[in-house]
C-alpha cells in the first residue's frame, strides 16, 4: 500500500508540473501544488523551472517511465501509469510549446507589402528560456524513449523542430543576398545585378534555427537512435509507403539551410 501511495503522489506531482509548464490556471491543479493556488503565501514555480524539473525527472528515472513489458510484473501498473504520463502529458506539452513558439516566431516576423515590420502592437514576443528548455526536454525524450513505443511522438517532435530551420531557410531564400547558382525568387540573387539592398534576416529566426540545429546535432551523434527512428517510421507507416524517413527529412532540410545560409 505504501508503494501505491508513493506512486500516486509522484503521479500527481508530475501531472501538476506538466500543468504549470503548460501555463494552466492554478485553480486547475489537483496535486500537491493545488494548495499553492489557495494560499497567498505559497508561490507556484515558474514555467521554466517546471521544464527543467521535467527534464531532470525523465533523464534520471528512465526505467520508471519505460513502457510496461510483462503484465505479470509487480510493477506493471506503475510502469503503465507513468508511461502514459510521458505519452499523454509530457510529449503533447513539449510539442504544443514548440508549436506555440514557432507560431509566435511567424507572427513576429510577418511583413507587410512594403517589407516593413508590422506595428509593435501586433508583435508577439517569444520566450527564450522556455524555448531552450523545451528543446532540451525534446532531446531527452527522443534520446531516452525514442524507440518504437514512442516512435510517433518522437517523429512529431522532430518535425516540429525542423520548422524552425525551414523558416530560417525560407527567409534566406526570399532575401536574395546569396549566390548558390539558383534563383528562388525569380530574380538574380546577386546584389550587384539587382541593385537592391537585401532585407535583413531577423535575428530571432537565426537563433531559433541555431537551437534546433544544436539539438539535432546532439541526436545525430547517436547512430543507434537514428536507426531506431528510421525503423519506427517504417513500422508506423508500413514499408513502401512512399513517405520520407524522418532521418532523410532532417538531412534534406539541414543541407538546404546550410546551402543558402553559408
Amino acid at each position: 500500500h505504501l508503494e501505491e501511495l508513493t506512486a500516486s503522489a509522484a503521479s500527481a506531482f508530475f501531472t501538476d508540473i506538466c500543468a504549470i509548464a503548460e501555463n494552466q490556471s492554478p485553480q486547475q491543479l489537483t496535486g500537491p501544488f493545488a494548495a499553492c493556488a489557495s494560499e497567498k503565501n505559497l508561490a507556484i514555480p515558474p514555467r521554466s523551472f517546471c521544464f527543467e524539473l521535467l527534464d531532470m525527472i525523465l533523464s534520471t528515472h528512465p526505467f520508471l517511465f519505460a513502457p510496461p513489458t510483462s503484465p505479470s510484473s509487480p510493477y506493471f501498473v506503475v510502469n503503465e501509469n507513468f508511461f502514459n504520463l510521458l505519452r499523454y502529458k509530457a510529449c503533447p506539452l513539449v510539442t504544443m510549446t514548440l508549436l506555440s513558439e514557432y507560431h509566435l516566431d511567424s507572427a513576429e516576423n510577418s511583413m507587410n507589402d512594403t517589407g516593413s515590420p508590422r506595428s509593435n502592437k501586433h508583435h508577439a514576443v517569444g520566450d527564450f528560456p522556455i524555448l531552450v528548455r523545451s528543446m532540451k526536454l525534446s532531446s531527452t525524450i527522443i534520446k531516452t524513449y525514442g524507440g518504437r513505443e514512442l516512435g510517433g511522438e518522437c517523429h512529431i517532435l522532430l518535425s516540429t523542430m525542423l520548422r524552425f530551420i525551414s523558416s530560417a531557410t525560407d527567409a534566406f531564400k526570399s532575401n536574395g543576398s546569396y549566390d548558390d547558382g539558383f534563383s528562388y525568387n525569380g530574380e538574380s540573387n546577386s546584389i550587384n545585378d539587382s541593385g537592391i539592398k537585401p532585407k535583413t534576416i531577423p535575428n530571432n529566426l537565426l537563433w531559433r534555427a541555431a537551437l534546433a540545429l544544436e539539438t539535432l546535432h546532439s541526436l545525430a551523434m547517436d547512430s543507434a537512435l537514428l536507426r531506431d527512428l528510421h525503423t519506427s517510421m517504417d513500422s508506423l507507416l508500413g514499408e513502401g509507403s512512399g513517405e520520407s524517413s524522418i532521418v532523410a527529412s532532417i538531412v534534406s532540410m539541414v543541407s538546404d539551410f546550410f546551402r543558402v545560409a553559408a
